[in-house]
């Protein structure tokens, strides 16, 4: 007696009874799945979107640690220490070598404390927990940032429910110590995989305690600069004893006081044939407020670092301060002449002098008309270093001897040239013609008795009228 097939197994009956006549009526099951087939699939779609959703769920679940802290004893630098970590996370662990708590150790190691790095200990002792196998990873060491890569990494062997209370600790035996201090809660990090979900927690700071002194003779560095508790001493903001700042020169290592300013030192002692001028405080040229951070700079000098020599009395209103490098390339610098100069217009130096924009001196102001001949020059109404003094009207002294021609290319009184300058009976002109005193406070001539006119060029002559 042959068996009738399961709905849906028509084919594979007939596969197996290969002498049976096939079936010319279509088969309404044809298609379509059988229903042992309908259920596999939907379960193998409830699966996968249950494992869809509990990836999302995993991505989006924020993972927390309620207890993560570090007591280090005893508290002391290149001496070997016990590690005390307790933690507690709100989230399970599965066992597997990618289920791992790392935590970042910097400044430790487990060499002797001179700069080796040393050999990590195949076995490490370790009580209170039975979760994990610890392995120690030994930093690189410098002498800027000696150890910064060392970290103590704890497999998970052990499937830990969420919420289990962690008290784990390393034992001092194990020779680990630090190279040098570190402050509290400063620098260690912890980060937790799992075999299944991967990266749960990166890099969370853990609460620890001090190792050293910890610049604790220093305070808190007066809030101008943070502790270097490896050095044990205080890395001082800008302005207050930064490595930026003038070096060499003494302040609290606390930050507690003002830098000033630095500037090209006006006078120094060389350090070698080409060197000198080297940055200074207030530029050797004033003193520093340790209070306000200003320089009180000493008479003739300003700017906020004294670096600049200044105009004197500020050129009395008279004229223009400007600086060498400014003074090289402008025309007014110079006495008046015919001919267009501009100093510095074309030159292209491979060196400038170090004091070329410190150095200031003043341009004097001239309202006189300028109309001059070839060879003629005219200097500027005001002068002197600070253009304080007023220029008197010039000329040729009236009592000249016919045959003197000590002179050449001037102008006579009126601005006008002529064939007789530089003929016989002329001499170079002079204040008030030689013939009066020059009030340089008014620019005005008073002319000696005998004399007259603005620049008392003109002689007056008695007459006999008898």
């Amino acid at each position: 007696m042959r068996r009738r097939p399961l709905p849906g197994a028509r084919g594979r009956a007939e596969e197996a009874t290969p002498n049976a006549s096939p079936d010319p009526r279509p088969n309404p099951a044809w298609g379509r799945r059988a229903p042992g087939g309908r259920m596999a699939a939907a379960r193998g779609l409830l699966l996968a979107a249950a494992a869809a959703l509990l990836l999302r769920a995993a991505a989006a679940q924020t993972y927390i640690i309620g207890t993560k802290t570090i007591i280090f004893y005893p508290r002391n630098v290149q001496e070997h220490t016990e590690l005390q970590i307790d933690l507690e996370f709100d989230f399970a662990l599965s066992a597997g070598a990618g289920s791992k708590i790392t935590i970042a150790l910097p400044r430790m190691t487990c060499g002797a404390g001179d700069g080796t790095p040393g050999t990590p200990p195949s076995t490490i002792q370790m009580t209170h927990t039975t979760y994990f196998t610890p392995t120690w990873t030994e930093g690189t060491y410098s002498y800027a940032d000696p150890y910064p890569d060392t970290k103590l990494e704890l497999v998970v062997d052990r499937a830990m429910a969420a919420n289990t209370q962690l008290s784990i600790k390393i034992d001092a035996d194990n020779g680990f110590m630090f190279h040098c201090g570190i402050n509290e809660n400063e620098g260690i990090k912890i980060s937790v995989t799992d075999d299944a979900l991967g990266a749960l927690v990166t890099d969370e700071l853990m609460d620890h305690t001090m190792v050293g002194p910890a610049c604790t003779n220093k305070g808190t560095c007066f809030g101008h600069g943070t502790c270097d508790a490896c050095r044990d001493k205080c890395v001082c903001d800008d302005g207050y004893g930064s490595t930026s700042d003038v070096y060499e020169i003494y302040v609290f290592p606390d930050c507690s006081e003002r830098v000033c300013p630095k500037g090209r030192a006006w006078g120094d002692v060389p350090t070698g044939a080409t060197a000198a001028h080297a940055d200074a405080e207030c530029s050797n040229r004033g003193v520093c407020d340790r209070t306000t951070g200003i320089c009180a700079c000493v008479a003739g000098f300003g700017g906020e670092a004294c670096q600049k020599k200044l105009c004197p009395n500020d050129c009395s209103g008279h004229g223009l301060c400007m600086n060498m490098h400014e003074l090289g390339g402008i025309s007014r610098a110079l006495p008046l002449v015919s001919s267009s100069q501009v100093y510095g217009s074309s030159a292209n130096e491979a060196t400038t002098a170090w004091d070329s924009l410190l150095n200031m001196a003043c341009v004097c102001d001239s309202s006189w008309s300028v109309g001059l001949a070839s060879g003629e020059t005219q200097e500027p109404e005001w002068f002197g270093a600070d253009c304080s003094l007023k220029r008197c009207p010039t000329g040729d002294d009236p009592m000249t001897s016919a045959v003197e021609t000590d002179c050449s290319g001037v102008a006579p009184v009126g601005g006008s040239t002529t064939g007789a300058t530089g003929a016989s009976g002329n001499l170079c002109h002079v204040d008030c013609s030689n013939r009066g005193k020059c009030d340089h406070t008014l620019g005005t001539c008073t002319c000696f008795e005998g004399f007259h006119g603005e620049n008392c060029g003109y002689q007056l002559f008695a007459y006999n009228t008898k």
